[in-house]
């Protein structure tokens, strides 16, 4: 793959009194050994200038008779200031506004001491309706930093799309940190979201170090491409935490969604989807989703069905659904995430073959590796009919309660798994296999090669109620080579546990090649071999 694909244009430097630097490497598509240590190399430096404190030069909106006292309607004031002047300060205060306020182009706001925007009681226009606290359309190097926003007494009626308190519609290369939102929304699909980035004039956009309360944000659709989404918080959100719709013909490339965290999602953590392309999501943390009684039922951590996504060094937790969706034949790269799963109802990693290989994919095909995954139903389960091709690397997997990696299609396949390690260390509760290839319709199109994993049954994994199987044989011309199953003699089910088995049924063009089994049962009966050599059995 191309390197210097995840190019960064983000152009960032608010001079001001006091400055501390931070630097942010975002990932390459770079090999997996790099992805894996996250010792990446950088097309380019985001260069985040923590900056809160205003220049001198700024001018205070009072001076334009902005009271800030939380009873007067300070709009039009603060409107007046930003068609006269490019360097704002809204100081200690309460600002109330009933109008949407229009940014211009090379407008920078600062507040200071908690200075607060309140949405009015008389509230009219895009603001009542959409939600709108600023509206930038072809609004470009414009600034709102560290302001703090509330929700009128007065409810909002917002429409079908697009409400958001900051809404930026073809505006490239603004910046918004350091502030804070606090709605009191419930958990409901529709609602009031942070910030909405729409259309393909939106470029550059940094959205940084902002705290979100019972809002999300749309980080992109319609076309918006290479935003920087970084060290936000966001809880409770009322639907999805972070969100990009592709929902245009105009695809949304290359946005960077970093460092994120989302804390009670009512519906996704974060959903990627449609018409997007080359999206990293790096570093961010999601713990709880479908909290929303509505939407619970699709309450996944990730969704990533765009096209050629890299999403690496995510933490995931506390999913309703299943904690990573990607779309299996749309060249994902999903790697070095960690995912906990406390009550080991749902899957990990599910690489989703359920539909065409969408256009500009750069290959039918996803990377699944490095992954440590932990106590889920599933550990990386490959589904689907469209011709499954993908590759199982590397990954770490711990007490998946029913199968740790499962490949299960009734289609043509490719999956390579590989260098796996699996671990149980408490006994089973029901039926549990470590490594599962299955399908109803055979054919000699179907291909797996499962090479050098490893699967250990710790002596506190005896114990078990059913049966159980480390190699689960069931399809035709399997490949196993320089796999070892180490089952300490654990009983399940009353029986030893077994290290490769057919359950009974008959297979065809089996390669077992110097695999290392001990203390467990090796059954092959029901196998035909195409080889089977230099294989070590200890009881």
């Amino acid at each position: 793959m191309k390197k210097n694909y995840y190019l960064l244009m983000l152009l960032v430097g608010l001079l001001s009194c006091k400055k501390e630097a931070s630097n942010v490497s975002p990932i390459q598509e770079s090999d997996t050994s790099a992805l894996r240590s996250a010792m990446v190399t950088t097309a380019a430096t985001v260069a985040v200038v923590k900056d809160t404190i205003p220049p001198t030069n700024a001018v205070n909106v009072k001076t334009y008779g902005a009271l800030g006292d939380g009873v007067h309607d300070d709009t039009q004031a603060i409107q007046n200031a930003i068609n006269a002047r490019s360097i704002l300060v809204l100081t200690k205060g309460t600002y109330i506004i009933n109008k949407t306020l229009v940014m211009r182009s090379g407008v920078s706001i600062y507040g200071t001491n908690g200075a607060t925007i309140k949405a009015g009681p008389s509230m009219s226009g895009t603001l009542l309706v959409s939600g709108r606290y600023f509206s930038l359309n072809s609004v470009a190097s414009s600034s709102i930093v560290n302001l703090k926003f509330l929700p009128s007494t007065k409810s909002f009626t917002p429409g079908a799309w697009a409400n958001a308190v900051f809404y930026i519609s073809n505006s490239p290369k603004n910046s918004f940190k350091y502030n804070t939102i606090t709605f009191n929304q419930a958990y409901k699909a529709l609602g009031i979201e942070g910030f909405w980035v729409s259309g393909t004039g939106s470029t550059n956009n940094f959205i940084g170090y902002n705290k979100l309360y019972t809002a999300g944000m749309e980080y992109a659709e319609a076309g918006a491409s290479y935003n920087i989404i970084i060290g936000n918080t966001i809880q409770n959100a009322h639907s999805n935490g972070l969100s990009s719709h592709g929902n245009s013909t105009v695809y949304c490339k290359s946005n960077q969604v970093i460092n994120n965290t989302v804390i009670n999602a009512g519906h996704m953590g974060i959903e990627d989807w449609g018409n997007v392309d080359g999206t990293l999501l790096k570093g961010n943390v999601v713990s709880g989703t479908g909290k929303s009684p509505t939407e619970s039922a699709d309450g996944m951590g990730m969704s990533l069905v765009g096209i050629n996504t890299v999403a690496v060094l995510n933490t995931l937790s506390d999913a309703k659904l299943m904690y990573m969706e990607i779309g299996g034949n749309h060249n994902c790269r999903i790697d070095s995430n960690l995912i906990n799963d406390a009550a080991s109802l749902i899957p990990g990693i599910v690489v989703n073959f359920r539909g065409s290989t969408p256009a500009n994919t750069k290959a039918a095909s996803s990377k699944v590796g490095y992954n440590t995954i932990n106590n889920c139903w599933e550990g990386i389960s490959v589904e689907g009919d469209y011709t499954p091709a993908a590759s199982i690397t590397g990954n770490r997997i711990n007490n998946s309660k029913y199968i740790a990696i499962n490949v299960n299609s009734n289609s043509s396949f490719n999956v390579n798994v590989t260098g796996n390690n699996i671990t149980y260390s408490k006994p089973n509760v029901q039926s549990r296999n470590a490594i599962v290839v299955y399908s109803t319709k055979l054919s000699s199109a179907q291909i797996v090669t499962e090479t050098n994993n490893t699967i250990t049954y710790n002596t506190s994994a005896n114990g078990g109620v059913m049966r159980e199987i480390a190699l689960l044989v069931a399809i035709n011309n399997i490949n196993f080579t320089g796999n070892k199953v180490v089952g300490n003699n654990i009983k399940a089910g009353g029986i030893k546990i077994s290290a490769i088995s057919a359950n009974g049924n008959k297979f065809t063009g089996i390669t077992l090649v110097s695999n290392s089994f001990s203390g467990a049962l090796v059954e092959l009966a029901g196998m035909s071999f195409k080889a089977n050599t230099n294989n070590v059995t200890l009881n």
